[in-house]
């Protein structure tokens, strides 16, 4: 019987294992599987997205020329569900998918807070000097698509969906998969350019002029990844600039605001409460 009230020699490794100062655990895959991953999801959603697309326009009698805001709203689940489901199916071809993996780890929180109050500057100019360059930016029709002022329900359920489903999908599938992928063979600039022309360029239905806007904003948020090395606050910042675009957009502060702090709370709080339940408890 072991001497002390709590016996450890049993309890497995922290998940991941306990790494020196300073140095960083990459995901196993590799370098080439982001931008297979997003071929991947580019033809599915075209394929399978299309395909229930129709389908769905089929049974509700609806044109596809100019389809409901009900069936926009179920072609974005679609290819949310589609991005997450392709990360995580590439990712278990190698070993079974860890939410470190993707960057779901905890950070230090005032680095963290320096890191993102300067990247989000420099993007913040950077949207300006673009504004007056090109002189009035093109509205993006995402919230007329998806309806988001018809009802008060549609303005709730469209909310959550921009403010809090986009950043943590589009995070998780940019930033903690596509961008993990690409630094494992190109330096930083090359794969956050790369991973920020993608997520502009998946923007462009919705508002040509806007996706080099948030070229930068993908750029930008995968230097924050590389400093922090969690993408906690990228998911944040994310939803800050969503929720304050929904605010001013939908004419609804009072649901866009709340919600982005609700998430920004979130990457605060969950990583935490992750990192504390997987410490074993002190000797009694």
């Amino acid at each position: 019987m072991s001497p002390y009230p709590h016996d450890y020699a049993h309890l497995p490794p922290p998940d991941p294992p306990e790494l020196p100062p300073g140095v960083r655990r990459g995901a196993p895959w590799p370098w080439w599987y982001g931008l297979a991953g997003f071929a991947a999801w580019a033809a599915a959603a075209a394929v399978i997205g299309g395909a229930l697309y129709v389908l769905a326009a089929g049974v509700f009698d609806q044109s596809l020329d100019d389809p409901s805001p009900g069936l926009n709203v179920f072609g974005t689940v679609v290819q949310d569900g589609l991005l997450v489901a392709t990360a995580l199916g590439l990712a278990a071809l190698v070993m079974p998918p860890r939410p470190w993996q993707f960057g779901l780890r905890a950070t230090r929180f005032w680095p963290a807070v320096g890191w993102s109050a300067l990247g989000y500057g420099c993007f913040f100019v950077f949207a300006i000097v673009y504004s007056v360059a090109i002189g009035s930016t093109e509205e993006q029709t995402t919230l007329d698509d998806l309806g988001a002022k018809d009802t008060t329900l549609s303005l709730l359920v469209v909310g959550v969906m921009v403010c809090v489903a986009a950043p943590v999908i589009e995070e998780f599938f940019f930033r903690g998969f596509l961008y993990t992928a690409l630094r494992r063979r190109l330096p930083t600039i090359a794969a956050a350019v790369i991973v920020g022309v993608l997520f502009g360029s998946v923007h462009i239905p919705t508002g040509a002029e806007a996706a080099p806007v948030l070229a930068v904003l993908g750029l930008m948020l995968c230097l924050v990844y590389e400093k922090t090395g969690s993408i906690y606050p990228c998911i944040a910042l994310h939803a800050l600039q969503n929720g304050v675009a929904y605010s001013v957009g939908a004419d609804a502060p009072e649901v866009g605001l709340p919600l982005a702090a609700a998430v920004v709370a979130g990457c605060v709080f969950v990583p935490r409460l992750g990192q504390a339940r997987s410490t074993p408890p002190a000797l009694a």
